[in-house]
């Protein structure tokens, strides 16, 4: 029994000396520094055990585009009935890849200077156009478009950033 447990304890004392050589090498000294310097060397803490942070941030601008179309829906409702001009059908065709454009369809002809004026006056960021079928395209300036999508990445940026400056 005695020379089994000395073959067991020799063969545990060979595994643990091969793993803590893996991990620390051989130190220069035996003593607390050294130990201590060899795990340093070897050993490199990651980001976060460091106290770091690596941070990916993806802003969705057409959520941005999507929320100001929609509000400006609600105010070319207020216009056609405050105007009372009868309509069929107010939507974004495509929100996903043009968010910034709304038709409006089934606006009778005679009713088309007081669309013009009333959008002119109230939706001054949008481009009133007519089409076919008695429907009108109201499509935001390219130059508002562009501030919109810049004020959106800002705007979801700057608290972040704020947020991983160090303090002293």
């Amino acid at each position: 029994m005695n020379k089994t447990f000395r073959w067991k304890f020799g063969l545990i004392l060979a595994t643990l000396l091969v793993f803590a050589y893996g991990i620390f090498g051989i130190p220069q000294s035996f003593s607390g520094e050294g130990l201590l310097a060899a795990m340093h060397k070897r050993i490199n803490l990651g980001l976060d055990l460091r106290g770091g942070i690596h941070l990916i941030l993806q802003v969705q601008v057409n959520d941005a585009v999507n929320a100001d179309s929609d509000r400006a829906i609600e105010r070319l409702k207020d216009i056609l009935r405050d105007s009372k001009i009868t309509y069929t059908d107010v939507s974004k065709p495509d929100p996903q890849n043009a968010p910034d454009r709304i038709v409006l369809k089934g606006v009778p002809l005679d009713s088309g200077s007081a669309l013009r004026t009333g959008v002119a006056d109230k939706l001054p960021e949008y481009d009133l156009t007519s089409g076919a079928e008695n429907s009108w395209t109201l499509a935001m300036k390219p130059n508002l478009l562009s501030d919109l999508k810049n004020h959106a990445v800002t705007k979801r940026l700057r608290p972040s950033v704020a947020a991983l400056t160090p303090s002293a």
